[in-house]
């Protein structure tokens, strides 16, 4: 029996090799894309702000819901009448992601996808402490930026916001962290508030061939016009089965 075991193990060796892809004709394994490669650290004030910019650029849901506290809250401009709805109930950290997300991946039709974001900030930012009352800390700081963003969607259209945004940020050692998320960390900021100052004019091309001229809107208008109908008043639950 040795003597045939002997003789056999040669070719168990090369069948079992062939079954676990180790031939010369098996498949190289595709290296796994880390989908937030390239993202500024969120380790500062301006950090965040500056993974924040890159998520818009990219496209990136997987690095925007890394960014914002529990809490959160957008602030529209007092003369965005897109606003009306939130005045009371003001837009929260999942009207937020919810919102993005559809404008990267589309929503109904009148919600094109995305095709491509360019998204400009202030070159050096100015950190400054937290003007809100009860917001004076150490740990709290805030940063305005002057915006220039422009959106080409899927339907050939163009839309241009421009003017100001002023972010509210706090360290991770005092911020509500989302609970998917990890615990408190003095490293990482996040940001807990957005006050939009885009003026809703300009001027931006549009796709040669586009069905409609370029949109000139406020970003706060840009956001609740992405609102999934789910979210809407009125919507019917999804029924679970």
């Amino acid at each position: 029996m040795s003597r045939h075991l002997a003789k056999l193990l040669p070719v168990l060796l090369i069948v079992l090799t062939a079954g676990c892809g180790g031939g010369k004709s098996a498949s190289p394994t595709q290296p796994v894309v880390n989908p937030l490669a390239g993202m500024p650290t969120p380790g500062t004030p301006t950090g965040v702000v500056r993974a924040l910019g890159w998520a818009w650029n990219q496209r990136s849901v997987d690095a925007y819901e890394l960014l914002f506290t529990s809490d959160y809250r957008f602030t529209f401009s007092l003369n965005d009448s897109a606003g009306a709805r939130w005045r009371t109930d003001p837009w929260s950290r999942d009207d937020e992601m919810a919102s993005f997300a559809c404008l990267v991946h589309g929503g109904d039709a009148n919600q094109p996808a995305a095709d491509s974001i360019a998204l400009q900030l202030d070159r050096n930012f100015v950190v400054l402490s937290d003007p809100r009352p009860g917001m004076n800390n150490a740990r709290r700081k805030s940063i305005t930026t002057a915006v220039n963003l422009t959106i080409w969607t899927h339907d050939g259209a163009a839309t241009n916001i421009f003017g100001n945004a002023t972010f509210y940020l706090v360290r991770g050692d005092l911020a509500a962290i989302p609970p998917e998320q990890a615990g408190p960390d003095s490293t990482r900021w996040y940001v807990d508030g957005w006050l939009d100052g885009t003026e809703g004019t300009g001027v931006s091309p549009a796709r040669a061939g586009a069905p409609t001229p370029a949109k000139t809107r406020t970003w706060g208008s840009l956001k609740a016009s992405y609102e999934p109908a789910s979210m809407r008043p009125g919507s019917v639950p999804a029924v679970v089965r």
